[in-house]
């Protein structure tokens, strides 16, 4: 098999469905988050791919349809 590529917009676009269906869920009519704790290398990893300026931070929140998704630098 082959690989499967990936982009920004993809990302953003799967990360906006989890945002509709926790919207559309009994959840919806609260503040919703999800929290990612991420090891060194992943965190620079996906963070690079998001947000570039970010890298060098521990933390990055996302806001995505008023679901903030936070990528947090494991200890």
């Amino acid at each position: 098999m082959g690989e499967v590529e990936t982009n920004f917009r993809d990302e953003l676009i799967k990360l906006a469905e989890i945002s509709e269906i926790f919207d559309n869920s009994i959840f919806g009519k609260g503040k919703m988050s999800v929290i990612v704790e991420l090891k060194e290398d992943d965190y620079r990893n996906v963070v690079g791919f998001l947000s570039p300026k970010d890298v060098n931070g521990k933390s990055i929140v996302i806001n995505i349809s008023g679901m903030e998704f936070t990528l947090v630098l494991s200890k």
